[in-house]
């Protein structure tokens, strides 16, 4: 009983003292692709490329072999998080115009060592109290 006891203290220090920090967690809104305008979907497959039977065989723009997730970007524009042709997890940005304004990899540790152009992308970023902007992450990340 002094065990469990001493576990939910430790457990509520934990929380409290992150707390305290400032951290918080905010996660865009995950979209099924249907939902994302089409403006945008467009801008980020580009146009079907066809081979000499007619048959899709890409895109012009981006050839994901796996859609991680779409979300909503406070309104302003959209995320994708894929994986490219070679197993590496990306992330674009997108307005609601469909133009493309950040595209990296996808940052996936604590490190901090990155120059923040893509810390929207960050899965595990520590935030302040008062940013208000959310984080587009993909959840149970066991893609890997």
């Amino acid at each position: 009983m002094k065990k469990v006891m001493l576990i939910l203290i430790i457990a509520g220090a934990m929380t409290t003292s992150c707390e305290k920090m400032g951290e918080k967690d905010n996660h865009c809104p995950v979209l099924p692709e249907s939902a994302v305008p089409a403006v945008v979907t467009h801008a980020f497959y580009g146009d079907p490329i066809l081979d000499s039977n007619g048959m899709q065989t890409g895109y012009t723009n981006n050839n994901p072999t796996r859609i991680l997730g779409w979300f909503n970007k406070d309104n302003t524009g959209y995320c994708v998080i894929f994986l490219d042709m070679n197993g590496a997890k990306n992330s674009n940005l997108y307005d609601n115009a469909g133009a493309l304004t950040k595209s990296g990899l996808y940052i996936e540790d604590d490190n901090e060592s990155d120059d923040g152009f893509f810390s929207q992308f960050k899965k595990k970023s520590k935030r302040s109290a008062t940013d208000t902007s959310c984080e587009c992450e993909v959840e149970g990340d066991d893609h890997d």
